[in-house]
């Protein structure tokens, strides 16, 4: 193929402006007279295909889409609860009455955004408190925002939810792995070194302990029954 610069108006060239095999949407297609209808008719697509995602966003725009409802509901919840004034003790005590109504038969799924309300109000309930952290002083000032409420749903379901260093893995986690703790069965928090199995006992481990729940930190070196 030959890269031809097509001018602008203002005369100047542009690297945009570039086609290749004059193809009349600059995609590298094949030069010859008989390429040219496969051409024009994959140039065709691609502006539809792009038109389409314009109007009705990508497959994961579709699906982030879903979760909003869910979202709205667990923010609703917990501005019920911060409504309500919660003390420590109430905490553990509604934790209690999640398991007994997953024991008459209500599944993770109807309790989960009374579930993940309340672990963003024990958040709340948190902040300005210290805890030893791996020999460092830490002081808690996290409360789960909206996208990281949608990546403790899609964990919950089984899915990935990527996010990049920052945007708060650590505390999403907490959130999927309070819901599935509430069956009695026990929920593995699995990392990729010791160091960081300790960190988030101790770290995230003040959730789950406001909460109710007991935390414990397998790493190298412990006994069979430790």
């Amino acid at each position: 193929a030959r890269l031809r610069l097509s001018k602008a108006k203002t005369g100047k060239k542009r690297a945009e402006d570039v086609r290749i095999g004059g193809s009349p949407c600059g995609q590298n297609h094949e030069t010859s007279d008989r390429m040219q209808p496969f051409s024009r008719v994959f140039c065709y697509n691609t502006r539809n295909m792009n038109l389409l995602k314009l109007l009705f966003g990508t497959k994961n725009d579709r699906e982030l889409k879903k979760l909003w409802p869910i979202v709205r509901e667990i923010n609703r919840i917990e501005e019920g609860y911060q409504a309500e004034n919660f003390t420590d003790e109430d905490f553990p005590k509604k934790t209690q009455e999640f398991r007994d109504r997953l024991a008459k038969g209500e599944t993770l799924d109807q309790i989960l955004p009374e579930a993940y309300a309340l672990v963003k109000n024990a958040c709340r309930h948190l902040l300005g408190t210290t805890e030893e952290v791996c020999g460092h002083t830490l002081t808690w000032n996290m409360v789960p925002f909206d996208v990281q409420l949608i990546g403790g749903i899609v964990l919950h379901r089984g899915q990935i939810a990527e996010m990049r260093t920052g945007e708060g893995k650590t505390l999403v986690a907490t959130l999927a792995v309070y819901l599935n703790a509430l069956t009695g069965k026990g929920v593995h928090v699995v990392t990729v070194n010791d160091y960081l199995a300790k960190r988030d006992s101790d770290w995230m481990g003040q959730i789950y302990r406001f909460l109710g729940m007991t935390v414990g930190a397998i790493v190298h070196g412990l006994t069979d029954e430790e």
